[in-house]
Parts: C-alpha cells; sequence; structure tokens
C-alpha cells in the first residue's frame, strides 16, 4: 500500500496577495483563497506556494488592485468582515465564522457589489455596519449603516433596564433622558449604581476656563 503524505495545513496563511481559507480539491491539490482585493478564489496549491499565483487575477499592470479602492475605509471594512467570517486564524472568527455567520455569495464574490450597496444605502465615514440580525449573515438584506449608538442598542448580549413602567437598553434610555451613552453606562455597569439614581442624578459638566 502506498504512503500518502499528509496534507499540510495552510489555513490562514498568507502568500502574497492570497490569504488560504480550505482545501476545496485534493489531487491536485486546490485551496480556496481570499485575495487582498476582496475576491474570494480557487488557486492550485503548488502554483500557491510557490508564488506563481500571486492574487485572484485583480493585480493591473502596476501591481495593484484593478479597483483601485484598496485604501479607502469601505474597502477596510469589507476585508474585516471576509476575514472574521472566513479566516479561522483571525481573533474575531469564533465570534462570526466559528458560529455559522457568513457573507452572502453576490458580496463575498464582488468588491464592487458591496461598495454600491454601501454608497447605495446610506455610507458615511462616521458609520459602521451593523447586522440587524445579530445571529444572521452579512447580506444586503440583513445589514445596514448605523452609528455608535444603534450599534450598542443591537448587541447580541444587550440588557434591558425598566424605570417607572418602561424597559429600555441603555442607549436608549440615553437618550430618552438625555444623559451621554459613556456616562449612563459607566453608573450603570461600572458604579452599579441604581437604575433610578443612574437615570436621575443630574450630569455634572465641566465648565472651560475663560
Amino acid at each position: 500500500m502506498r504512503n500518502q503524505h499528509k496534507i499540510k495545513d495552510r489555513t490562514g496563511e498568507k502568500y502574497n496577495m492570497l490569504t488560504a481559507l480550505r482545501i476545496v480539491q485534493h489531487n491536485p491539490i486546490k485551496w480556496e483563497c481570499l485575495c487582498d482585493c476582496g475576491n474570494i478564489t480557487v488557486v492550485d496549491g503548488r502554483h500557491l506556494q510557490s508564488g506563481g499565483t500571486k492574487s485572484c487575477g485583480c493585480l493591473s499592470h502596476h501591481g495593484n488592485p484593478k479597483h483601485n479602492k484598496s485604501n479607502t475605509r469601505v474597502y477596510r471594512i469589507y476585508a474585516k468582515i471576509k476575514r472574521r467570517c472566513f479566516v479561522k486564524d483571525d481573533p474575531a472568527y469564533p465570534r462570526y465564522g466559528g458560529r455559522g455567520i457568513t457573507m452572502c455569495d453576490e458580496w463575498k464574490n464582488s468588491f464592487e457589489t458591496f461598495y454600491e450597496w454601501a454608497y447605495n444605502n446610506g455610507y458615511s465615514d462616521d458609520l459602521s455596519i451593523d447586522r440587524i440580525n445579530n445571529d444572521g449573515n452579512y447580506s444586503p438584506e440583513n445589514c445596514r449603516w448605523a452609528d455608535d449608538v444603534m450599534q450598542a442598542n443591537n448587541k447580541r448580549n444587550n440588557k434591558r433596564y425598566e424605570y417607572m413602567g418602561e424597559t429600555h437598553t441603555i442607549p436608549e434610555w440615553g437618550r430618552k433622558m438625555k444623559i451621554p451613552y459613556k456616562t449612563l453606562y459607566y453608573r450603570i455597569t461600572v458604579s452599579k449604581w441604581p437604575i433610578e439614581k443612574a437615570l436621575t442624578e443630574p450630569v455634572k459638566r465641566t465648565l472651560s476656563k475663560s
């Protein structure tokens, strides 16, 4: 019986612009890879290791991704989502890909499609991408652009507090009582104030010296 060589696990390893994600074919070995441009591609294992294949094919003659948006914030957000969903060595993977959260195929296969969706759906530099259903995937129907308060209010481990017959999260109470979110968060979760005191104690305003 012929000895079979053990296949080296290259998951998470970076080769030029390609990060190996998983083996999708044996004999010959082919790897599914995440390209720095944001695309997912399948690469022959020999070409990946030797450097014969450096990207998904996106490199222009000048050595830069053809979409010319790799230095933009929206691209960095896109690349970060892909890593947390598909790269097992990424620190955020256990909270995303590790619990079954992925990216829809239309975004996974095309940064340009994600880019178009972003700017057609309210993207701006002061907003972050937010999944409406925290157990759902990254897809057009489950994503929106949100500010810090909305993001905080949508955390899956968010706790609600009752006072005077109303129940709200900390961000919701902050808006309702006109208390800065960070102040209220500190009062309730760090200082462990009772909810009544946290919501009714006046906020000290620091006056700047003239």
